[in-house]
């Protein structure tokens, strides 16, 4: 009859597992809250000198977002809002609202001319649902100009939002 002692069991690569599993748990813990932080910090919108075409592009951009209608209308320079009127731009502002869906609008750069022009050139990305579960990323790149009068800046053609407007 043969006994069986304890140290007689085989425990090969028990150490190496145990330790497998160690550096495991590690490395999910530290993707976990990487994936925390990313997700529960606050994101900041960049931001831009006061008085600069950027400044005042995102201006009209979180009004229009925010449905201030008045305040984005008043972003438009002279020369739109004489070629557009408010109640026109009212009733497009309301027809685009039903359009509009999540989107990132970033400013690439932006192409001054002279003291009183520029254009900014901005990327803009939108998601589209293709049915219940799946959904894609679309991007197009678009130029805004924008103009000073009187030291201020405005958006020298028509948008609702970001689309061109057809007036």
């Amino acid at each position: 009859m043969k006994t069986t002692h304890a140290l007689d069991t085989d425990r090969s690569g028990t150490g190496s597992n145990r330790l497998l599993v160690i550096v495991g748990l590690g490395i999910a813990a530290v993707v976990v809250v990487a994936l925390t932080l990313v997700f529960l910090l606050p994101r900041s919108e960049p931001s831009y000198p006061p008085g600069s075409p950027e400044a005042a592009f995102q201006a009209y951009l979180a009004a229009s977002d925010a449905g201030d209608i008045e305040a984005a209308y008043a972003a438009f320079s002279p020369r739109v809002r004489a070629g557009w009127t408010y109640d026109a731009y009212v009733r497009e502002a309301d027809l685009y609202g039903s359009y509009a869906g999540e989107r990132r609008v970033y400013i690439d750069r932006v192409v001054r001319i002279g003291e009183e022009q520029a254009t900014l050139h901005l990327t803009i990305e939108w998601m589209s649902a293709a049915g219940l579960t799946t959904s894609h990323w679309y991007e197009r790149d678009v130029r805004i100009r924008m103009v000073s009068v009187g030291g201020t800046w405005y958006v020298d053609q028509a948008l609702l939002g970001t689309q061109q407007a057809s007036y």
